[in-house]
């Protein structure tokens, strides 16, 4: 056990250094950081006197040294712009974001143990499919596009709540209100699938022959062995709280770590962008040590999960009933008649919506009946066609320069899902080749390749991205760029942990007795039926690529104008919400439906592929 968290604890060291070594270069990768706050009229020596004392004129590696050095010691420099320590900045933007993640795990919690709760009881009933579906409107709705409709409802229309800011408690419900019901989805399932398991134990029949009312069983006994997963998975939400509080704040102008980091990346101030980033880093994960801690001394049979895959699951596996030899073309054959079988049964409102979604993507220029980029200003903020003042040539209205808001919204579907596919074509094919080495070799590589996965998932990925942009600028292509590493990690972690399950299966073992090389077994036998688990993740990753790329075009460093980008269009549209609700409102509702199609598509698929998941 000892040994189990002191090697945890180094890795945990290991990934922060990383974090520290990729914001370092990542900061100074746009140009000489004293360019950004000096004076336009400074002189050349003036500059290289400032360089000098803050020893930038030294080589790369030694001013890393000199920023590590600082970091132990609790100096993480100064603001150049805002002329303070950036600790003293953090500790002061500290307990704004703090709360404001309490208070989201709180309204979380009090969404979704009730739900979980209700719709495991009441399983594969009109209760359990109306739980679903509003844990998913809050997992797939973009949430800076939330957070404009509830600010224009509650703030302005019924004026009970603030606009924005932090003025005192009743301004803590809107923020905390979007960013806790985004992770609603995520702690209902886990609800749902805990409390089955308990339903289905023997204290608990013991306690219903015992005449106890209904009530108290489920609520009393049920729930509260059931909170232990839900309780460590919060730990883990809460870290992620720290990432998606930029998009909140800078919706709600709160004053927190992520307005911070957002006003120090537009304004090129480094030291509190490192600052930021570092600790958002670190916090993430020592939040992942705590937990990975906590599960080890709860079940010890835990830590095998870790490094393999424990007899149970091989077991499972071996139940499934795969044929000794199985080849890639068999496998690959029962997947296509499984898949033509399934199909007829796919729920219809998302399939239907997911095929709008293509033929728009694909038919766009002639689809869309005007040019999204051209500007008519003679026609800017006409209103949607059933409205006073609206013309049918405009179903949707036009913006501010007069496009048409119907040909952006079907060319902004081109955009979103364009970029998603890449994004996994190329993170998801590296990820699961890194993934399938891990798993099936083992040893060295994969503690080389897990240990760089967990240090890409540590990263906050909002707060990496705004500072790639200010170094790299932004593009449909750095969009890409940035992004694909995070898939990758996720393809490799979940295609590992498959491939450490297969690999010990009858028929693997007997290819390696017959002398079949690596590379034939992992093509031949452990990519086929690796194939589900890469299918349903790539369906449930495109919707969540594309709320992340909406939210980078939202904030000004995703896709850059005129390109019609969804996000981009919520951005144009926010200050006019009022007078002109169309700009924003049509392209929101566009990324909740797709993103919503999408999910309740990945959902459906993965338990037909995975029968055993159902009840999850």
């Amino acid at each position: 056990m000892l040994g189990y968290i002191a090697g945890r604890i180094l890795q945990g060291l290991i990934n922060i250094l990383f974090i520290t070594v990729l914001v370092f270069i990542l900061a100074r990768a746009s140009g000489d950081p004293v360019e950004s706050f000096v004076p336009d009229e400074a002189s050349e020596a003036t500059i290289q006197l400032i360089r000098e004392r803050l020893g930038l004129d030294q080589p790369l590696h030694v001013q890393y040294w000199i920023f590590l050095k600082g970091l132990v010691q609790g100096d993480l420099g100064s603001s150049k712009i805002l002329k303070e320590p950036v600790t003293k900045l953090l500790v002061e933007r500290l307990p704004a974001t703090f709360s404001l993640a309490a208070t989201a795990m709180a309204i979380a919690m009090l969404m979704a143990l009730p739900l979980g709760v209700l719709s495991a009881v009441y399983r594969d009933t009109w209760v359990d499919r109306l739980a679903k579906i509003i844990a998913f409107l809050g997992q797939s709705s973009p949430q800076f596009w939330i957070a404009i409709m509830l600010m224009l409802l509650f703030a302005v229309f019924l004026g009970l709540l603030p606009v924005a800011g932090r003025s005192g408690p009743s301004s803590y419900i809107l923020p905390g209100f979007t960013m806790g019901w985004f992770v609603v989805a995520g702690l209902v399932r886990l609800t749902r699938s805990s409390m089955l398991d308990v339903l289905d134990s023997d204290y608990i029949t013991m306690a219903r022959g015992k005449g106890l009312p209904e009530r108290t069983v489920i609520w009393k006994h049920a729930l509260r062995n059931a909170m232990i997963p839900v309780l460590t998975y919060s730990g883990l939400i809460l870290g992620g709280f720290m990432n998606g509080s930029v998009v909140v704040e800078a919706v709600f102008a709160w004053p927190g770590i992520g307005r911070l980091a957002l006003d120090a990346v537009q304004a090129r101030d480094f030291p509190v962008v490192q600052g930021v980033v570092i600790m958002v880093g670190a916090f993430f994960v020592v939040i992942n040590l705590l937990v990975d801690i906590t599960y080890a001394v709860v079940n010890p049979i835990l830590q095998q999960l870790t490094t393999g895959s424990s007899g149970k699951e091989r077991s499972m596996a071996e139940s499934t009933g795969q044929p000794l030899l199985a080849t890639q073309g068999m496998a690959l054959r029962r997947r296509a008649i499984s898949a033509a079988v399934a199909l007829r049964r796919a729920p219809m409102v998302p399939t239907i919506g997911i095929g709008i979604i293509i033929i728009c993507a694909v038919f766009a220029p002639w689809i869309a009946p005007y040019d999204p980029i051209k500007n008519e200003l003679i026609n800017n903020y006409a209103p949607p066609a059933w409205q006073e003042g609206g013309s049918w040539s405009h179903p949707l209205g036009t913006d501010k320069l007069g496009r048409d808001m119907l040909s952006r919204i079907i060319h902004g579907t081109r955009v979103s899902l364009s970029l998603s596919i890449a994004v996994i074509l190329l993170g998801g094919t590296a990820g699961t080749f890194f993934g399938l080495a891990s798993g099936f070799l083992g040893g060295k590589t994969d503690a080389v390749v897990q240990r760089g996965v967990e240090a890409i998932l540590a990263l906050p990925l909002i707060l990496v991205a705004l500072v790639f942009m200010s170094a790299f600028g932004t593009s449909f292509t750095n969009v890409i760029f940035i992004l694909s590493p995070f898939v990758a990690a996720r393809f490799a972690r979940m295609v590992r942990g498959e491939a450490l399950v297969i690999k010990e299966l009858d028929y693997v073992s007997l290819a390696r007795v017959i002398g079949s090389p690596t590379h034939r077994i992992v093509v031949k036998h452990i990519l086929p039926n690796v194939f589900n688990t890469v299918v349903v993740l790539s369906t449930l990753e495109v919707g969540h690529l594309i709320l992340v790329e909406s939210s980078l075009s939202f904030l000004g460093v995703g896709i850059p104008p005129p390109r019609p980008a969804w996000g981009l269009m919520v951005a144009d549209g926010r200050d006019f919400i009022q007078s002109h609700y169309w700009l924003t409102l049509f392209p929101g509702l566009a990324i909740l439906a797709s993103v919503m199609c999408l999910n309740l598509f990945g959902d459906w698929l993965r338990d037909t592929l995975d029968p055993r998941r159902r009840q999850l």
